[in-house]
């Protein structure tokens, strides 16, 4: 077994890229036994290393011996190490957060640093098969489609994982073959996360359907991977359509028209604001109403979607215009103009023949009108009888 795992996480490393032996790499151990074997292994293969650790003091005397642990094996190993201490609870509870959510945000913030100070090339982290599994059935209980059968990837940009291939039983077999020593964090132990119910309760059960579960997992999200790669290279087209010129104060500008009559607009609608937490349901809800009345709001968490007569305007919630006043005339009004807002000067001889009841537009008499106008919020005093 230890020369197995050795060879195995060779080939990976060679067959996804994910670094050569000039690279300088910065390997995150937490104490663990995932983590040590990472370590080990790459000490093994002969790259050029460094430790990060992050102390997050969740587990009061425990995060500490599990400090002092790695640096004492850095110092064993001879090599450089960084450590950083963070109030997680407080970042978490400033931010809105759950903790293992603040605890990731403040560790990869702190790596991407780390790499970039001190001239490393990529951040190494311990995922194996068993955490690719877990994630994988993780992601489809909470609804996650063909996104979610990719599970965790080999190489993220400048994050790679060179244990990705391995089981759990492969790398504690390898750790007792070495006579390595670890940590052990009693939190993994714990059912009140997801994860761990998943990693307990659910992944025993599925391997006496399939012993070698972990490994046809694996298999599936590589497919996963390669499908969605080329679903996003065709939605890429079609999504090109869509996109018309950046409106001031928008993340981006859609317009109704093509989306409307674009196949599987559904889809393509959800491939463009999955990102900005919109789920397939909330696009569903937006495509039904595009031949509604313009001034539908659709919120997701930090964002909102305004539907107008021609386009959809995506916005960052708390971050919308702040400039009090506009200043303008008929026909000139300033680039930083709302989008929620037209200004239209029309012509006619039968007013009658133009006016619509619709409560989202306001019609005035332009003759009888002249000079500059201001728009502002309301103010205390103000009336206004249409």
């Amino acid at each position: 077994m230890k020369v197995k795992l050795l060879h195995k996480v060779k080939r990976h490393i060679a067959d996804n890229e994910l670094f050569d032996k000039q690279s300088k790499l910065l390997v995150t151990v937490s104490g663990g036994v995932d983590s040590v074997v990472m370590l080990n292994v790459l000490s093994e293969l002969g790259f050029n290393l460094s430790i990060a650790h992050c102390n997050f003091k969740l587990r009061g005397v425990e995060s500490d011996k599990d400090e002092n642990f790695v640096r004492n094996l850095a110092m064993h190993m001879n090599l450089p190490i960084y450590v950083q201490e963070f109030d997680t609870e407080i970042y978490a509870r400033n931010h809105k957060i759950g903790i293992q959510e603040a605890a990731r945000n403040l560790r990869y913030a702190w790596f991407f640093e780390l790499i970039d100070e001190n001239g490393l090339d990529f951040i190494n982290v311990a995922h194996n098969a068993n955490d690719n599994t877990e994630t994988v059935l993780f992601n489809l209980s909470r609804g996650a489609g063909l996104e979610g059968m990719r599970g965790i990837v080999a190489k993220n940009n400048r994050v790679v994982r060179p244990l990705l291939s391995c089981s759990r039983e492969e790398i504690m077999i390898y750790a007792d073959n070495h006579g390595l020593t670890f940590r052990n964090d009693s939190s993994n132990d714990s059912v009140k996360y997801s994860r761990n119910r998943i990693r307990h309760h659910v992944i025993p059960e599925m391997e006496k359907i399939n012993p070698s579960l972990h490994t046809t997992i694996l298999r599936n999200c590589g497919v996963a991977q390669k499908l969605t790669n080329f679903v996003e290279q065709c939605m890429k087209h079609e999504i090109e359509k869509l996109i018309v010129k950046q409106t001031p104060g928008c993340i981006l500008t859609i317009d109704i028209g093509t989306l409307m009559h674009m196949e599987n607009n559904t889809l393509v609608l959800y491939y463009i604001l999955r990102e900005f937490n919109y789920t397939y349901s909330d696009c569903q809800d937006v495509i039904s109403c595009l031949k509604g009345e313009p001034g539908k709001i659709f919120e997701a968490d930090g964002y909102k979607l305004l539907k107008d007569r021609e386009y959809l305007f995506l916005k960052q919630l708390g971050n919308e215009v702040t400039i009090q006043e506009y200043h303008f005339t008929l026909d000139n009004y300033p680039d930083d103009w709302p989008a929620e807002l037209k200004l239209e000067l029309i012509e006619t001889n039968n007013p009658l023949d133009i006016l619509t009841p619709e409560l989202s537009v306001a019609y005035v008499d332009a003759d009888r009108i002249s000079g500059s106008f201001i728009l502002r919020k309301w103010q205390k005093g103000d009336r206004f009888k249409p």
